[in-house]
């Protein structure tokens, strides 16, 4: 039972949403020494956004579960499962009843015990993770697919977590006629959050390269349809550069420690594995690529970042 509902909630695929998080939290406790910092509820936080990030998944399941035809063989296994252990589809949908109560319930929580903007983002995160998935023309089959995850988790979830903290960070509001921007966290956290929405975003990118032609047989518009698989593998590539890139400009403007030139190194094993799945672009084999790329990019500069603040 424990481990179909690891798979039905995908809990090995949650590092896309947990490293960004430690990412966040340690240049914030680095960068952002002097704004306010609560562990408790960085802690509730971090447990809403793994519970919400979890219902996404099993709602992704449900809807493919309701397919007719072209279910993917991700969700076939789970039904297999499912009648080995004879479970019901009830069952899932009580899974994600309580994955939605509990996250939603503590991310409203602390929305009211921090900051109100918090429910517009969250509800901003909620309606993504809906209309990624149902709908008409779900996002994910679309070419906004990588936009949407990235931004998403990369950046609206990052920045409910700082307005958790200290809203004043990004805004001011003391009456609806006062409400003051500080333009130069906002342009700094823009810099912060464009890393971790490129390499989630490139998750997504790398999924769909290896279903291109699978998608395109069930008439999907996905990124990697209109441009194409070569110029979507070179795009892939292109990502990971221009986030070296933001990391060195993070580091000229001291959002992270001077020694985090030392991140540069990764860019080797990153590119590395850049090329072994640009030359073999097929799922089982070398998506994983993208998803170790994610670790290698932001891992580094955690480590460093949390130096820096013990240091």
């Amino acid at each position: 039972m424990l481990t179909y509902l690891k798979n039905f909630v995908e809990l090995r695929t949650k590092v896309a949403s947990v490293i960004p998080f430690f990412y966040v939290l340690t240049i914030y406790l680095y960068a952002f020494s002097d704004y306010d910092f609560n562990l408790s509820t960085a802690i509730i936080f971090f447990i809403s956004m793994v519970s919400l990030d979890m219902a996404t998944t099993a709602l992704n399941h449900l809807a493919g579960f309701n397919k007719e035809e072209n279910i993917s063989k991700y969700d076939q296994g789970l039904l297999k499962q499912m009648e080995a252990l004879g479970i019901t589809n009830t069952f899932n949908k009580i899974v994600l009843a309580l994955l939605v109560i509990v996250g939603i319930s503590l991310g409203l929580y602390l929305a009211l015990t921090t900051s109100l903007l918090v429910v517009l983002v969250g509800a901003a995160c909620v309606f993504v993770a809906i209309v990624y998935s149902y709908g008409p023309v779900p996002i994910k089959n679309t070419c906004l697919g990588e936009l949407a995850s990235g931004i998403t988790m990369g950046a609206l979830i990052p920045i409910a977590f700082i307005l958790t903290q200290d809203s004043s960070v990004l805004i001011s509001i003391n009456s609806l006629s006062d409400i003051t921007l500080d333009y130069t966290n906002i342009f700094s956290w823009a810099v912060i959050l464009s890393v971790p929405v490129l390499v989630i975003a490139n998750i997504m990118l790398a999924n769909n390269i290896c279903d291109i032609d699978k998608d395109t047989d069930n008439g999907r518009k996905t990124l990697a349809i209109i441009l194409g698989k070569t110029t979507s593998q070179k795009l892939w590539q292109f990502i990971y550069l221009l986030s070296y890139m933001l990391i060195i400009v993070m580091i000229v403007v001291k959002l992270i420690p001077t020694i985090a030139i030392l991140t540069l190194i990764s860019s080797y094993f990153t590119f590395k594995n850049s090329s072994k799945f640009t030359t073999n672009s097929v799922k089982h084999l070398t998506f994983k690529y993208a998803v170790f790329n994610l670790q290698i990019v932001l891992i580094p500069v955690i480590v460093i970042s949390a130096l820096g603040v013990i240091i």
